[in-house]
């Protein structure tokens, strides 16, 4: 299915929008799969391995179901079915699943061009798939997709097959491939909590789109007389929106619950939308409430519910009262009013129910916000959101993260198996330091297809020869749908102590995609943190190899902390040496590291250091890989200092490209810009050309000339180097004429009035890097926030840009693909399709991703986007693109750059 919106506020081109959505719902259309019900038998199913008939069913309306046993690693019983289709046609493909044990279902939806895709010999990729995964459960789940036959697609075929770890049995029921023309109602935008006064007119709004095939005519009912919905009935086109008032009505004090209950063909069964008002006197002085950390992380296993709880602080003269409220329906906030008096703090609870999920409880995070809403005192209006108006109100919001758990154990880690690659994240980690608590999330995405979704071992160890080793398995990482692990050590490893190493174990390494971070959750303005690097252990160093690593800073404001991973199994010796600007060596060390540990080291670099080598003793039988973090001690926030040449297996006189650099103004008050830090790693003088291409075409050439060891930082690389004057942002090339020259870069913001800086590092690439004709980079764990949300600065929220670079000097077409959840009330996925145009040699960034893609009516139709997947991928023209995201909390300002 498809709607059309406005175009985006931007000169960027939108070419096209496609909007196919996946959700729970019934089909009263006839099914086009044959015995999709089992009614009595398999019949109509082409089967292989352990597949039988079984009485159970997910309903009442029919007598059985497909059983496949999955017994031990070699369960390979599956069905399938072939059904002949039409490019354009629309059908909802819907499936109910039953999983009994330690394993996982999935269902996948492939549409082919000929038998070949299933059939023949032939190596023939399917045109499209959808997929759908399901974990162990209570009972039947039940999911359902919205799609369009592609084009040059005769076939759909509906797979049926387990995971092949693990054993279980699995229950397939109401496979169903029908007629998707009819009307789908969501909640887009969610209602305020409303605080007033006894004289009433409190307002909120809340948003009801149709994301169907036809028209609905809408009806809004209550359960509560306190207050009004206006308009109380309207039709929804496909595709429209519709904006609800909620308005408050006069009453006594007090704290009152109801219900907003819209009624109409495409509305879910049952659907609720919880409203409270609070009426209260008006505190005696000025009211302002900050949580005490800008983010509550909680776990449970499959199945089991949560509970926690945030403080608040009330720092001003008056005393607070008001009322808290989720944008999601698995948060369950306590339904007394909040009261804290001035200077004092209260605790304010929530329960957790991960069946109301929108993935039904499945393994993984998601993510919501808890407000507390208040009256401030403050006798003017400070809207917490273009949906809402209050009058003389407040909030204070606070992110919580819930995590289903997969089963974990103590484990050995195995020696690698010939051929096999091991992805490590040294870093990872749960623990308090010196200015709050530090915590990781992880995201896994599927590059997978109708070959099956990949699975992977996660095994976590503390750092330090010797640790032990907790491991758990993931069966499946659904497609379209990144799966992430939010604070990792602790809400799925159990340990809250220790800084670690995430290692991924994978048959189909190259067909999952992995991020990292380390956040800071302490800071009530929001995160500050940085990725961590993903490592290969193909790209690791060996005996008699060195890495280099520039940008190491030590001084009155920075330290330097410093990581070793052991990745082959052996033991390795380690000797850093640490360089002054001139080459001299300041110190030096040596480490010795056993089969798989891994290292961290406070503090490393001596006063002056700018560089490290780092070189690995002849007659090791182990490898590593190592990088370094520098500390703004004025902020807290760290970023990360790599050797991208062996990063990404190139060599130090190849031609490379920094794909951002700037010096601009950006959103609520941040300035950011970017250093630029340069070592000549070899043992003669180095030259070579650094370029600038900024976004609006100019180029501007400087020469580097570096002796034997020397190492530079240039500060503020655009204004300092280049001379360039205003707001600026482009990339930069550099082009080695003699001699071996190695960088990083960091891209920061300060905010005005404090020394404190923000940023994240960016990668320097190897042209290699970069996506010629049907190349594809897919982002996973993509979180975009509302203008209102970003305009309020909310901690621990996000907005994320997109860049895009052409590198060889030639015009290239790029489609960007955008996998959502526009509601977050419901199972509802969403793809939306832009495509742009990039001249030779041109930047461009597009901020605000989600708004480029969906239009003007982004922020009216949909709230805080997040966990997105965002496909990049080179559609047209002989050029060459390099592209990254920049993810930026609109509390702090910091950002994190990927070029996954």
């Amino acid at each position: 299915m498809s709607f059309s919106t406005d175009r985006p506020r931007t000169s960027l081109p939108l070419l096209s929008l496609l909007v196919l959505l996946i959700m729970a719902g019934s089909l009263e259309a006839q099914s086009r799969i044959v015995n999709g019900t089992f009614d009595s038998n398999l019949g109509g199913w082409v089967t292989a391995g352990d597949v039988e008939w079984s009485p159970v069913n997910a309903s009442g309306t029919n007598s059985g179901s497909a059983l496949i046993r999955s017994d031990g690693p070699i369960g390979l019983g599956f069905l399938y079915q072939i059904v002949p289709v039409q490019p354009g046609q629309r059908f909802r493909f819907e499936a109910s699943v039953r999983v009994d044990g330690e394993t996982q279902a999935l269902v996948i939806l492939a549409f082919c061009a000929t038998n070949n895709c299933i059939e023949g010999d032939a190596e023939e990729e399917p045109v499209a798939t959808e997929a759908f995964s399901f974990s162990q459960g209570v009972g039947f789940q039940k999911r359902s997709t919205l799609t369009t036959v592609p084009a040059g697609a005769t076939i759909a075929v509906p797979f049926l097959l387990p995971t092949i770890q693990f054993s279980g049995n699995i229950y397939y029921d109401d496979i169903i491939l029908a007629s998707g023309d009819d009307p789908i109602v969501v909640v887009t935008t969610s209602p305020d909590a409303l605080v007033q006064t006894v004289a009433g007119g409190a307002t909120t709004t809340y948003t009801l789109q149709n994301i169907g095939m036809a028209s609905t005519q809408i009806t809004l009912s209550q359960d509560g007389d306190f207050f009004q919905q206006s308009p109380s009935a309207f039709t929804l086109e496909p595709g429209a929106a519709q904006v609800v008032t909620v308005t408050a009505l006069p009453a006594s004090p007090g704290l009152r619950e109801g219900r907003l209950i819209p009624q109409g063909n495409g509305v879910p069964a049952g659907l609720a939308i919880p409203i409270r008002v609070l009426t209260s006197e008006p505190p005696g002085g000025p009211v302002e409430a900050a949580p005490a950390t800008n983010r509550v992380d909680l776990s449970s296993d499959a199945g089991d519910p949560a509970a926690g709880s945030v403080r608040f602080t009330n720092s001003g003269t008056g005393t607070l009262r008001g009322t808290v409220v989720s944008d999601v329906d698995w948060i369950i906030p306590q339904s007394d009013t909040v009261v804290i008096p001035p200077g004092g703090t209260a605790d304010v609870s929530f329960a957790i129910d991960p069946s109301q999920r929108t993935d039904g409880g499945s393994l993984g995070s998601e993510t919501g916000t808890l407000t507390l809403v208040f009256l401030n005192g403050g006798g003017g209006a400070k809207s917490i959101g273009p949906r809402s108006n209050h009058g003389a109100t407040s909030s204070a919001s606070v992110a919580v993260a819930h995590t289903v758990t997969p089963a974990t154990a103590a484990a050995a880690i195995p020696s690698l198996p010939p051929g096999e690659i091991a992805l490590f994240m040294p870093g990872v980690s749960h623990v308090v330091g010196s200015v709050g608590t530090f915590l990781s999330d992880v995201t896994l995405t599927s590059l997978g297809g109708l070959g099956g979704l990949p699975g992977a071992n996660l095994f976590f160890r503390p750092l330090g020869n010797g640790s032990p080793a907790t491991s758990t398995n993931i069966p499946a990482i659904p497609l379209n749908r990144p799966l992430q692990f939010s604070d990792i050590a602790l809400g799925v490893f159990r340990n809250g102590t220790s800084v670690g190493t995430l290692q991924l174990r994978s048959s189909d390494v190259d067909r999952i995609s992995a991020s990292a971070t380390v956040l800071n959750s302490s800071n009530s303005a929001g995160t500050y943190g940085t990725s961590i690097p993903v490592f290969r252990s193909d790209r690791s160093t060996g005996a008699g190899e060195s890495i280099f690593l520039t940008g190491m800073l030590s001084d009155d404001t920075n330290h330097t902390n410093l990581y070793f991973q052991e990745t082959a199994g052996g033991t390795v010796e380690i000797t850093s040496a640490f360089l002054a600007a001139n080459g001299d060596v300041l110190s030096s060390r040596t480490d010795t590291l056993t089969a798989f540990a891994a290292t961290q080291i406070g503090r490393v670099a001596p006063e002056g250091a700018l560089a490290a080598r780092i070189t690995v003793a002849p007659g090791s039988t182990g490898r590593i890989v190592s990088y370094a973090t520098p500390v703004d001690r004025a902020s807290g926030d760290t970023w990360a200092v790599v050797d991208w040449g062996k990063q990404y297996n190139y060599l130090p006189n190849v031609p490379v490209v920094i794909p951002v650099a700037g010096s601009l103004r950006g959103a609520n008050n941040t300035h950011f810009r970017t250093d630029l830090a340069v070592s000549n790693s070899g043992t003669t003088a180095s030259s070579g050309r650094l370029r600038y291409y900024s976004r609006t075409g100019e180029v501007v050439d400087r020469t580097l000339n570096l002796a034997a060891g020397e190492s530079r930082i240039i500060s503020d690389v655009l204004v300092t180097l280049f001379n360039v004057t205003g707001d600026a942002v482009g990339y930069l090339e550099y082009t080695p004429s003699s001699g071996s020259a190695v960088m990083t870069s960091r891209t920061y913001t300060t905010v005005s009035g404090a020394a404190a800086t923000f940023g994240a590092a960016v990668p320097t690439l190897p042209m290699s890097a970069a996506l010629g004709m049907g190349g594809l980079r897919r982002f996973g764990g993509i979180d975009d926030a509302s203008l209102a949300t970003t305009q309020a600065g909310r901690p621990a929220t996000f907005r994320t840009n997109l860049g895009l670079v052409e590198v060889s000097g030639q015009p290239a077409t790029v489609r960007v693909t955008l996998y959502f959840s526009p509601s977050p009330r419901s199972a509802v996925r969403g793809v939306v399709t832009g495509t742009f145009n990039l001249a030779a040699n041109r930047f461009m960034q597009i901020n605000g991703v989600t708004r480029a893609l969906l239009g003007a009516g982004r922020d009216t139709n949909y709230g805080d986007l997040r966990n997105m997947q965002l496909d990049v991928e080179v559609v047209g023209g002989a050029g060459r693109v390099m592209t990254f995201t920049s993810t930026i909390d609109n509390g702090t300002g910091d950002s994190i750059l990927r070029v996954d």
